[in-house]
């Protein structure tokens, strides 16, 4: 059945790694960062090779691009919590149930735009 609003395209997923991450990137503190660029839609993290990483899901491309082009080696924080992005060829991130560490934001809204 294709009763979707919008088909997944590729190029809505960027994937994330976080260098120099001396401080802890929490997921809201992500999504405020990323949603300056437009709607996301799911946000997963965890570590891999002792690194922070993760993926930041758009609601479409355009979005994904100028966060792509606009965040890339930029610093979370002063000085540190390096931002490294690329596109992911993922169409969808599956979040199984939100938590700390992955959340569907199409679901729940972040904490501090809850009323």
């Amino acid at each position: 059945s294709n009763d979707q609003m919008l088909p997944l395209q590729e190029g809505c997923i960027l994937h994330l790694i976080i260098e120099r991450a001396i401080y802890s990137v929490t997921l809201d503190t992500l999504y405020q960062i990323f949603s300056r660029f437009g709607p996301v839609a799911k946000i997963v993290t965890f570590n891999k090779n002792s690194e922070f990483q993760g993926f930041v899901q758009y609601v479409d491309q355009l979005s994904a691009m100028a966060a792509l082009n606009s965040l890339n080696n930029q610093n979370v924080y002063s000085g540190c919590c390096t931002l490294r992005l690329s596109e992911a060829k993922m169409k969808d991130l599956d979040v199984k149930s939100n938590s700390d560490k992955a959340r569907d934001y199409t679901k729940e809204p972040p904490q501090y735009m809850r009323s």
